[in-house]
């Protein structure tokens, strides 16, 4: 499923591990991969400005919502949540239905979007704009 990921997707799913274990987690929940998003370059930084969306006070939102880690040392590989699984298969519909051949961190902030509407109870920030 990874290899339809740009090196930009890459790097935010690998940013969101990064963020998973800092918050000393042992998988990685959607959160995280806000996390990850928020931390590199890509289309989703595009949708963040459209929509007048502050990246500087979403990642101060998301940080807050972080449940409290309980693993000293994490490593290794981490599972992906089922709410991560579901933001995944919603970035690939994203993806397909706009025509897309690769998914880009646009898909993956469109996925969390998605989530986010279906299960406002998922540990995301709403997505709107600061004022």
């Amino acid at each position: 499923m990874f290899d339809r990921f740009t090196d930009a997707a890459r790097k935010a799913l690998g940013m969101a591990r990064e963020a998973a274990i800092e918050a000393r987690h042992d998988y990685i929940a959607p959160v995280h991969m806000l996390l990850g998003l928020l931390d590199t370059q890509g289309g989703a930084a595009s949708i963040l400005k459209h929509r007048s969306i502050d990246p500087v006070q979403l990642r101060l939102e998301t940080v807050e919502l972080l449940p409290p880690g309980r693993y000293w040392q994490v490593s290794g590989t981490l599972p992906f949540t089922p709410e991560a699984k579901r933001v995944l298969e919603f970035s690939l519909e994203e993806s397909t239905a706009l025509g897309h051949r690769q998914l880009g961190t646009e898909h993956l902030l469109l996925g969390l979007m998605r989530l986010q509407e279906h299960r406002p109870d998922c540990g995301l920030p709403t997505f709107q704009a600061q004022n």
